[in-house]
C-alpha cells in the first residue's frame, strides 16, 4: 500500500511540475532547468536563452548542434525572445522547433551558428534575420511573413522608408585612432538589416536599426556608434568606449 501511494504521489508531482502553473505572471522571465522562458499566455511560452553561461557551455559539450526545446514547463515554445542567441559562438547549428511562429528582435544577431527552422515563422521582428544569409529554412513562403530557403517576403516592412544605399563623409579627431577623415558607405534592406563601411577601417558595421530610424552598434566589430536616418539624411557619432561616453568623431551623408 505504501509503495502504491508513493507511486501515485510521484505521478502527481511529475504532472504538477510539467504543467502550466496559473501563478506564473505573463511576460516575466522564469528559469526552468538550464533554460529561461517567459509565460506568454495560458498556453504558450517563449525561449529566452540559457539560464547561465555554464548551462550554455554544458549544452555545447553535449553537441555542437543545439535543438531549442518544443516545450518548456509543459507549454509549447512559440517564440524565440529578442537577443536570445545574440553574439553566440558556441554552436555550429541551432534548430528552431516547428512550434515557433515568432522570432524576436535580434534573436540571432551576430550569431555564428547556422539556423534551421522547419516550422512556419509568421513574424520576424528583424535585424540579421535568422532565416536570412546565415540560415537554412525548410518551411514554405505563403506571403504572410513566412520564409522559404532564407528569403524574406518583407511585405509591409516597417523599414521600407529607409531602404537604399547611403554614402557620406566622416571625421575622427579623438580616441586611439588619431586624426582621420574619409568616406563611408552603407545600405539598408527591407528587413531592417543595416551595414556600414568606413574607409581605413577593416571592419564592416552592422548597427541595429529601429523603426524610428535610429541606429546603434555596441562596438563588437569596431568603434561603437550611434546615429539616425531622417528623410534620407544620416547623422551619427563614433565613440571611443562601449558605454557611449567619449566621443571621438562624427559622420553624415545621404541616400544615394
Amino acid at each position: 500500500m505504501k509503495k502504491k501511494l508513493c507511486f501515485l504521489f510521484g505521478i502527481v508531482l511529475l504532472i504538477t511540475c510539467c504543467s502550466y502553473n496559473p501563478s506564473l505572471i505573463y511576460n516575466r522571465v522564469y528559469q526552468y532547468g538550464n533554460y529561461k522562458f517567459k509565460q506568454l499566455d495560458s498556453h504558450s511560452v517563449s525561449f529566452c536563452g540559457f539560464a547561465s553561461d555554464q548551462a550554455a557551455q554544458t549544452a555545447q559539450a553535449v553537441s555542437r548542434t543545439f535543438v531549442i526545446p518544443e516545450t518548456i514547463y509543459g507549454q509549447p515554445v512559440t517564440k524565440i525572445e529578442r537577443e536570445a542567441f545574440m553574439s553566440s559562438t558556441l554552436f555550429d547549428q541551432i534548430v528552431v522547433p516547428k512550434t515557433v511562429t515568432v522570432i524576436g528582435r535580434a534573436a540571432f544577431y551576430n550569431c555564428s551558428a547556422k539556423i534551421s527552422a522547419s516550422g512556419n515563422i509568421l513574424r520576424d521582428e528583424g535585424h540579421l534575420s535568422p532565416l536570412g544569409d546565415n540560415a537554412n529554412n525548410e518551411g514554405n513562403n505563403n506571403g504572410n511573413g513566412n520564409h522559404n530557403g532564407g528569403n524574406n517576403s518583407n511585405y509591409g516592412s516597417p523599414f521600407e522608408q529607409y531602404v537604399g544605399q547611403y554614402s557620406g563623409t566622416y571625421s575622427i579627431s579623438g580616441g586611439g585612432m588619431g586624426q582621420q577623415n574619409g568616406n563611408w558607405r552603407g545600405v539598408v534592406d527591407k528587413s531592417g538589416r543595416m551595414t556600414v563601411t568606413f574607409d581605413n577601417m577593416p571592419q564592416s558595421f552592422s548597427p541595429i536599426l529601429t523603426q524610428t530610424g535610429d541606429f546603434s552598434s555596441d562596438g563588437h566589430n569596431g568603434p561603437p556608434l550611434r546615429g539616425s536616418i531622417r528623410n534620407g539624411h544620416v547623422t551619427g557619432v563614433l565613440f571611443d568606449t562601449p558605454a557611449f561616453q567619449q566621443q571621438m568623431g562624427t559622420f553624415e551623408g545621404h541616400r544615394s
